[in-house]
């Protein structure tokens, strides 16, 4: 199946789940089924409605593709549920920790390759219109071929949440009053340590950080009547492969201080822009079906599962599996209920079996993987040293078959590299997918530090301390938990390499290599108290078996004078080990005698 296909298929499981038969699982009353290439809808609303909504929905799709091009192949699939009204929608409202939220009117869930959107079809209020667009634009940006920064991709998002058809036109772009009067109030945060912001950061003071980057993206995208867009666009590119200060010097042609003082302006100048565009309505097109009983518990079962409401995922899609047993669809839902309530043992027999019929949801067999590394993570070993190899190469191969479904999935990334740091050794196929990687995440750290580990496991410490160097450097990308993973990986990369040395050391062109990997570590940067001490030994026993070694060369010379001299500087050396000093106690005894 192409890629084109799998999505089509996607937004409802499988095709053959449609040719189901219509009693297999009784429904109240009769839904609808709208496809269109890029979106599906199961709608209770009559066809006209339906066709109006899907319609609108297909405008604002249109219009953002106008804005960027994207591979539509690539997008995730999109299931939307429509109901005919508020009560209806009402028991999938999603589930806070203060239980069922009273006055939410849509929802949008999203998983690694699948999306849903569910809400009521009549027009509700424009803050659930928005809240569904904003993260509809993430839906649609999932696409992009390489990953935008936290604060684009949410500044973006916001900034077309506020789309709407007005007489055949795209608009969009319309001031946020909340985010500009909670800016005006609070100050803006000075971009030099916007940008710096981190993931987690960000999302923990969401308050703050969602405004700021609305501000910013829609100073670029709309200030000065769309004069900044280029520099927006150069900013981005820039980003990839260098560090924000640079990136934005060269794009803006200003430092950060000068930005901050026109944004500033910008928002309290009261007067945004918005952009326009023509669109075609396209509904009059859509191919519209009666949806079967198994399409719409499907639907329905994705949708409570994303809210949270867990017992009504669990009756949906008992529900598909009882109607068709041999298709993987109704499993795979069951697999994400009972591990989302920490049942692991029937979470684990249903992700089998959904992967045993062959399912193509990239997201279970990426589940599969860390389920299998969740324990590991646990035990505080080296991020090298993880599980035994042939248990590596089994994660890794269920990571690289959710990515052969789902390549732009950056998460998936990281447990790849996770598995690949326990391999024996990478395979073209490892290979391959480091480089889509790459291409993906221009800044990621991640390839460097799996490579590392490879050339580190072949023998080749000095490139592994290279490529750590550089995974670890400013210049790159990685997870705060590889960051803290790697912290001291050098330190034990270069004691390792010593101990084995030491241990295969038969001359002294063996010590001069021992310390020249002895200097180069006393010099570094970062170096914990743990390898000081570590070098400071090393470096003693280095010089013991130095002295050995060459007594043992004057011996030869017959030299027993300096033979002597040097067992004697060993025996009495207070920082020789205590076998050191007692081999040459003997060993002079031997000569005196």
């Amino acid at each position: 199946m192409n890629r084109r296909a799998e999505r089509v298929a996607g937004w409802l499981g499988v095709l053959i789940l449609g040719l189901a038969s219509p009693s297999a699982v009784p429904a109240e009353k009769q839904w609808l089924a709208l496809r269109t290439p890029l979106f599906g809808v199961v709608s209770q609303l009559n066809e006209r409605d339906t066709r109006r909504w899907a319609g609108e929905f297909g405008q604002f799709v249109e219009a953002l593709g106008q804005l960027y091009a994207i591979e539509e192949a690539a997008l995730p699939a999109l299931t939307i549920v429509l109901f005919d009204r508020a009560r209806a929608f009402a028991p999938y409202r999603p589930v806070t920790r203060s239980g069922q939220a009273d006055r939410v009117a849509g929802l949008f869930g999203r998983r690694a390759n699948w999306s849903v959107i569910g809400m009521s079809g009549a027009r509700g209020s424009k803050e659930t219109l928005r809240t569904v667009q904003h993260e509809a634009v993430h839906w649609f940006t999932s696409a992009f071929v390489v990953r935008p920064p936290l604060w684009f991709a949410e500044g973006f998002a916001e900034a077309f949440s506020t789309f709407e058809v007005v007489d055949g036109q795209a608009r969009w772009g319309a001031a946020i009053p909340e985010h500009v009067g909670y800016l005006n109030q609070r100050g803006l945060q000075p971009l030099e340590e916007f940008f710096r912001v981190s993931e987690d950061e960000a999302l923990h003071d969401n308050r703050r950080f969602y405004p700021q980057a609305w501000a910013f993206v829609h100073y670029g995208m709309f200030g000065s009547r769309g004069a900044h867009r280029e520099k927006l666009a150069e900013f981005l590119r820039l980003l990839r492969r260098e560090p924000a200060e640079v990136a934005f010097q060269a794009a803006f042609g200003a430092d950060f201080e000068s930005i901050d003082r026109e944004l500033q302006r910008y928002l309290r100048g009261g007067e945004y822009g918005i952009a326009v565009l023509d669109l075609t309505d396209r509904s009059a097109a859509y191919e519209v079906t009666v949806a079967s009983p198994v399409q719409v518990q499907f639907a329905l079962a994705r949708l409570a599962l994303v809210g949270g409401n867990l017992d009504l995922a669990e009756r949906h899609a008992l529900a598909v599996v009882e109607a068709v047993p041999g298709q993987s669809p109704g499993y795979e839902v069951l697999a994400q209920v009972h591990l989302q309530r920490g049942a692991r043992e029937p979470g684990r027999h249903a992700l089998a079996r959904a992967m045993e019929l062959g399912s193509q949801d990239a997201g279970l067999y990426l589940l599969d993987a860390q389920l299998a590394l969740e324990p590991l993570l646990a035990s505080n070993s080296w991020i090298d040293q993880l599980m035994p190899a042939a248990q590596a190469r089994t994660v890794a191969d269920s990571v690289l078959r959710s990515l052969g479904l789902q390549p732009r999935n950056p998460p998936a990334f990281e447990t790849l590299a996770l598995a690949l740091a326990n391999v024996a050794e990478l395979t073209e196929q490892d290979e391959r997918a480091l480089g889509l990687g790459e291409q993906l995440l221009p800044r990621t750290g991640l390839v460097a530090l799996v490579r590392a580990v490879a050339a580190n496991r072949g023998g080749d410490l000095e490139r592994a301390r290279d490529l750590l160097r550089e995974a670890r450097s400013d210049a790159r990308e990685l997870p705060p938990s590889f960051r803290i993973a790697t912290a001291q990986l050098d330190d034990r990369w270069v004691l390792d390499a010593l101990a084995d040395r030491f241990t295969a050391v038969a001359g002294l062109d063996d010590l001069d290599r021992i310390d020249a990997l002895l200097a180069e570590s006393a010099v570094a940067a970062e170096r914990s108290q743990l390898m000081d001490k570590a070098l400071r030994r090393f470096a003693i026993e280095a010089r013991v078996y130095r002295r050995q070694f060459e007594a043992l060369e004057a011996l030869d010379r017959g030299d027993l004078d300096r033979a002597r001299r040097l067992f004697r500087s060993i025996a009495d050396d207070p920082e020789a080990s205590r076998g050191a000093r007692t081999s040459a106690e003997r060993t002079l005894a031997s000569l005196d005698g």
